[in-house]
């Protein structure tokens, strides 16, 4: 759902709190990660699914096994 400019500032306005995040990392590698990001940076599909499962289907085995 899309909201207008507007309905956004309405939004943010009606707000009770703040809240601040500040990133201070220079890299943020993620072991489980770089694979699915070299398939990204290449155009290929990223197949992240993959790596957020915490136990591994064959199929995305079998794919990190061709990736090494």
């Amino acid at each position: 759902m899309l909201i207008s400019s507007a309905e956004r500032n309405q939004l943010l306005d009606s707000l009770a709190r703040d809240a601040f995040h500040l990133e201070l990392r220079d890299d943020y590698s993620v072991p489980n990660e770089e694979g699915p990001f070299a398939n990204w940076q290449r155009g290929e599909p990223d197949d992240l699914e993959c790596s957020r499962r915490r136990t591994r289907s064959a199929a995305c085995s079998a794919a990190a096994r061709a990736e090494a």
